[in-house]
């Protein structure tokens, strides 16, 4: 194994993953640093798998629909910018957003 050490630590991973999507919707953790925080943590474990090796490959594998989840809910709240630019003209046509419209996709998200 490349990235993980064991099982068990991919699933502590994959449950703080899990806490941080909890405490943003109820409102312990800023949107911000949410997001910040849980894409650190779907990168720095390289959670796609292309650091790995088949063994943690397949070992990704038995969890994707864990680690898709993670990134489910990176893609809904990844359009969010800073609140004040959310109106300009600019940020309106890319689907920019502010961060209590990526709160309330979030907690849609979490709540279908």
């Amino acid at each position: 194994m490349v990235i993980f050490a064991s099982e068990s630590e991919l699933l502590e991973i994959l449950d703080r993953a899990d806490a941080m999507i909890a405490a943003c919707v109820a409102g312990s953790l800023g949107i911000h640093e949410f997001i910040d925080q849980l894409g650190h943590l779907h990168g720095y474990h390289a959670l796609d798998g292309h650091e790995s090796d088949a063994e943690e490959i397949a070992m990704l594998a038995r969890y994707c629909s864990r680690v898709e989840w993670i990134e489910r809910v990176l893609e809904e709240v990844g359009g969010i910018c800073a609140d004040d630019d959310a109106s300009k003209e600019a940020y309106v046509k890319a689907g920019r957003f502010d961060s209590s419209e990526a709160l309330r996709r979030l907690r849609a998200l979490v709540e279908s």
